[in-house]
């Protein structure tokens, strides 16, 4: 066991943590952007400060404090903060490894509470750009398909047609058969995940 978990240990015995838990309701699930922060809460924060704090990602310890007695994993330096009076944790710069569960546990009057949420890391979409296989066609006898491309996490993708949302058009290819001249555009691509949305720039075809 590392020094960590020794003195953790330690002064957890000296305080008298008790092994009956209640259950601690947190705000979550959480999405996150690349290179941003969120702030895990408690959605009833606790009526007088808690002796005891502990803050954990997976079974990985964040911040530890017991009275006045602080224990920041250092993995984390410049990354958290801690509220002592509300136990809210704020983690910052956010990659995509910092996905997953996350665990507080609050010591009150010798009353352990314990409540858990999670978070999702995404990167935020961008570069997204549209593309038609051909440009110049004729009324009802020629067809079209139109691909779109995002970078980013998850993305979800839309077509639209003078503004308007094409129905049926949840995917990255949008496939335009017979077309007609209400079919010139322009066309867009809007791709979103959980953090943002981004539109491409117009399509438009040419129908003779």
């Amino acid at each position: 066991m590392d020094s960590h978990a020794l003195l953790t240990v330690g002064i957890l015995s000296a305080i008298g943590f008790s092994s009956c838990q209640n259950e601690l309701p947190l705000n979550g699930p959480l999405n996150g952007a690349v290179g941003g922060s969120v702030e895990f809460t408690l959605n009833n924060p606790p009526s007088a400060p808690p002796q005891g704090i502990t803050w954990r990602f997976r079974e990985t310890p964040i911040f530890t404090s017991i009275g006045e007695t602080e224990l920041p994993n250092v993995v984390y330096d410049g990354r958290t903060s801690v509220n002592k009076f509300t136990a809210s944790l704020e983690l910052r710069g956010l990659t995509q490894n910092d996905t997953g569960l996350y665990t507080v546990e609050i010591n009150i009057s010798g009353v352990v509470s314990q409540g858990k949420t999670s978070l999702t890391v995404f990167e935020k979409i961008s570069n997204v750009t549209a593309e038609a296989n051909q440009n110049e066609l004729v009324e009802f006898n020629s067809s079209v398909i139109l691909t779109c491309s995002a970078s980013g996490s998850s993305p979800s993708f839309r077509w639209l047609n003078r503004s308007a949302v094409v129905t049926g058009s949840e995917n990255k290819t949008l496939t335009v058969l017979n077309v007609t001249r209400y079919d010139t555009g322009p066309f867009q691509c809007e791709a979103s995940n959980a953090i943002n949305a981004q539109m491409s720039s117009d399509v438009n075809l040419t129908i003779a």
